[in-house]
């Protein structure tokens, strides 16, 4: 194991992001075509404008037993064709390693999928940890029209991501904005 010196991380609770961070990453529509269930009005929105959907700050250790990665991401609202914001979603590689999310601020969902095709969803506001256990794929949704959905993630350094599995099979629940309402509604997926 390679051994470290202790180390902290201050978080910015308003604008939703923390310092030090090692690496930040922004991903755009155009970085999450295949994952949208309404492709066809990904398309006609890229034509328009490739908008920002979520970003990362995350703070590196080594990638091995041992060691935890632990990043904040921000979901912007916004949506695709009627489905919300979200963030890619995969399954670790190593299946058997297990995450934890901690909401800090905004309202959204975690989209839960097992490897035998079992679905679970929680909804996330601020103070809300959610564990996902082995074995399950996830995916984060700001279901809020106005505000960042802001949460922290937790997980092995040792777990890697499947994001091909998901973007084959995608996810049996897909949360869309009711018509004319706040709030969601529930199709079914691929």
């Amino acid at each position: 194991m390679n051994l470290l010196n202790p180390f902290y991380t201050q978080v910015d609770f308003k604008n939703g992001t923390f310092e030090p961070y090692e690496k930040k990453s922004k991903h755009y529509l155009s970085d999450l075509q295949g994952f949208f269930y309404f492709n066809d009005s990904l398309q006609e929105e890229l034509k328009k404008e490739d908008r920002l959907v979520y970003e990362v700050y995350a703070r590196e250790v080594p990638l091995e037993e041992g060691h935890l990665l632990h990043c904040i991401t921000k979901i912007y609202p916004g949506d695709v064709g009627g489905e919300f914001f979200m963030t890619k979603g995969h399954f670790h590689q190593k299946i058997e390693n297990a995450e934890l999310y901690l909401c800090t601020s905004g309202k959204g969902l975690l989209n839960m999928q097992g490897v035998n095709g079992e679905s679970s969803y929680i909804e996330m506001t601020r103070g809300v940890w959610s564990y996902i256990p082995p074995g399950w794929a996830h995916r984060t949704i700001n279901i809020d029209d106005n505000t960042p959905f802001v949460f922290i993630s937790v997980w092995p350094a040792d777990s890697g991501y499947n994001y091909d599995k998901v973007l084959e099979e995608g996810f049996n629940k897909i949360f869309v904005k009711k018509a004319n309402k706040e709030g969601y509604r529930i199709i079914v997926g691929k």
